[in-house]
């Protein structure tokens, strides 16, 4: 708004210097609406009790200045619906760039090595399970065939051991 007070007053600046009246004027507060004394009389009240050209005048000037406000309106919602439609095309523009497919298929192969990954470690986690399970049977196993090898022994007098049933984890002695 500041930027459209100093183009009207470069314009009404022109106006002056193109069409030269002879008068001069200053805006003071003894005379604020910078009537000249003795070429000018007062200006005519707003109020209706003018001349017919001064309400015509005035007429005129409420209506140039509704008509503005209505294209200062238009303008601002027409440049927001520029500035949305320029912004909608650039996105889709790059929506389609082969960059950003290229970028998109990698994201996709990302996440799915990613979930490989994860389903990899499960079934290391569930195999390491099994191994130790296995591994506790096998170490119980033996030391069970140890103890009977050992009351066997005990029992029998004899200094060879005797393997009583059949057991596939003892190793051979």
């Amino acid at each position: 708004t500041l930027r459209d007070l100093a183009k009207y007053k470069k314009r009404a600046d022109d106006f002056i210097r193109s069409h030269p009246t002879g008068m001069t004027a200053q805006f003071t507060e003894q005379n604020p609406t910078a009537a000249v004394a003795g070429q000018m009389g007062a200006l005519p009240a707003l109020d209706g009790t003018g001349s017919s050209d001064t309400q015509k005048i005035q007429q005129e000037m409420m209506t140039l200045k509704d008509r503005l406000q209505d294209a200062e309106r238009k303008a601002a919602s027409s440049q927001d619906e520029i500035r949305e439609k320029v912004e909608q095309e650039v996105l889709n523009d790059l929506a389609d760039h082969p960059t950003v497919e290229y970028i998109k298929r990698i994201e996709d192969e990302r996440t799915y090595y990613k979930e490989q990954l994860a389903e990899e470690v499960r079934r290391c986690k569930d195999l390491r399970v099994a191994l130790d399970a296995k591994q506790r049977i096998i170490d119980k196993t033996q030391t069970m065939g140890r103890t009977q090898m050992t009351r066997t022994m005990n029992t029998s007098g004899s200094r060879m051991p005797t393997i009583t049933g059949t057991s596939r984890g003892l190793p051979s002695l």
